[in-house]
């Protein structure tokens, strides 16, 4: 499914109407070139769907719980030319079956230590893109407790220093 140029409230019903229909099983929903600035509420609600893309919208902030009802079946998760300033951690903390999590373009900052504490999103991640953006600093602890991260790209950012031990328990790592 393919929303393009549309508001938070038609697609909050776009997904209704989809979850009503008897055993439909979504596999990808890609929202593209909205205007939508902040996603809240229970947009998602009943939605099955195993990957979501956002591209090319001006999201400054996801609400925490605007991925329950596709939190347990999402596996890949993107999210393309945003305006985030900050990781979403509390909206990203119920995700426990992403496998794939790509933020490529956006404003954040800096990614602290807590990010993942408190949180079902490591259980089963195995890649990490958070590109292109600008983090300049990294907490010394932040990836602590990813440790099913094969690959962890931060490439394009603003990143200066890397701390001792920044990487340390990311034993399945290969990039």
């Amino acid at each position: 499914m393919t929303c393009e140029k549309g508001n938070l409230a038609s697609l909050s019903v776009a997904f209704r109407n989809l979850a009503t229909l008897n055993g439909s099983k979504v596999e990808e929903i890609v929202i593209r070139n909205s205007h939508v600035s902040n996603l809240y509420g229970n947009l998602f609600f009943k939605s099955n769907a195993r990957i979501l893309k956002i591209f090319n919208v001006p999201i400054k902030s996801i609400a925490d719980h605007v991925f329950y009802g596709v939190n347990e079946t999402l596996e890949e998760l993107r999210i393309i030319n945003s305006s985030l300033t900050e990781f979403p951690r509390d909206a990203f903390k119920s995700l426990s079956n992403l496998k794939i999590l790509e933020l490529n373009h956006h404003f954040i900052h800096t990614l602290n230590n807590n990010e993942f504490d408190d949180s079902q999103l490591p259980a089963k991640l195995e890649k990490m893109y958070i590109t292109n953006g600008n983090i300049s600093e990294i907490g010394a602890n932040t990836f602590q407790h990813v440790k099913k991260l094969k690959v962890i790209d931060l490439h394009g950012n603003q990143i200066v220093v890397l701390k001792k031990n920044q990487f340390r328990g990311l034993r399945d790592a290969e990039l």
